[in-house]
């Protein structure tokens, strides 16, 4: 897992110089020094297998289930996600979530994104989705909501072929998360 997500940030980071023009600073997990970091984190993994995200897990406005690792495709990376009353555990699930850093009302209202999935095709598709609009015109207005969790269905790969526009098919969950970081389902699809 560590590899997949080494490359998938490293990837980002240069699309992100060449297009954006900006620096992203890519580090591993285990050498993270949260405390040292002032600025908001992408995070790629859930709380089974980044212990960044492990540590920022209670923070967080959606749950990571810990479910059986033996099920499904393999090798699983999460157990799933619970996003308000509903559970996402299936093989190829993934998810994009955007949230808080601290509970701190004064500790500078940095943020997180989660980029995650229950097994590589899964984590594959959360990062198509983060990717899916970062990169086009008015690139710092991104377009998703705070959350998506692509299911099973969704199609991967169908926004590179010409003309193509990234299908939300299979997209099982999307919202956007309430003002004190909770589920909505007011502002749920």
């Amino acid at each position: 897992a560590r590899e997949t997500y080494r490359r998938a940030a490293l990837s980002l980071a240069n699309a992100w110089a060449v297009v954006g023009g900006g620096v992203a600073v890519v580090v591993a997990d285990t050498e993270a020094d949260l405390a040292a970091i002032s600025g908001n984190l992408i995070v790629f993994g859930g709380a089974r297998t980044n212990s960044v995200a492990r540590t920022l897990a209670q923070l967080q406005p959606f749950a990571a289930i810990d479910a059986d690792s033996t099920l499904g495709e393999k090798p699983r990376l999460e157990g799933g996600f619970r996003v308000g009353t509903c559970s996402f555990t299936a093989k190829a699930t993934g998810l994009v979530s955007l949230g808080p850093r601290s509970s701190e009302p004064h500790a500078g209202n940095t943020l997180v994104v989660t980029v995650a999935g229950t097994t590589q095709s899964g984590f594959g598709k959360a990062v198509e989705l983060f990717r899916s609009n970062l990169f086009v015109t008015n690139s710092w207005q991104h377009r998703l909501p705070d959350y998506v969790v692509a299911g099973p269905d969704f199609m991967q790969g169908s926004q590179h072929s010409v003309g193509a526009h990234l299908s939300l098919k299979g997209v099982v969950a999307a919202g956007y998360w309430g003002n004190e970081w909770e589920f909505r389902a007011d502002a749920a699809f």
